[in-house]
């Protein structure tokens, strides 16, 4: 693949937040049911941000080694996501 990929981290945060369930929605507070939500929202939005970041690095990189990187290598750089810094 040698297009550049970049997502809408609003969009893709909000196809999280849509396709994420909350387990027992009709049991719970409406608060903790919004603040789950809210956090599946916000996971989607950071990943779509580092995943763009990410992308934007390696295309330069490709630029200087003439070669893309493996689905393996996403999917590696994708699970090292601290998601707390």
């Amino acid at each position: 693949m040698s297009e550049k990929m970049k997502l809408d981290p609003e969009k893709f945060g909000y196809v999280v937040m849509n396709s994420c369930l909350v387990s027992d929605a009709q049991k719970k507070d409406p608060e903790k049911v919004a603040k789950e939500k809210l956090l599946q929202y916000l996971s989607g939005y950071y990943l779509a941000t580092k995943f763009n970041s990410y992308e934007l690095q390696r295309f330069e990189e490709m630029d200087s080694k003439r070669s893309y990187p493996t689905y393996r290598d996403v999917l590696n750089t994708i699970n090292k996501v601290n998601w707390y810094s």
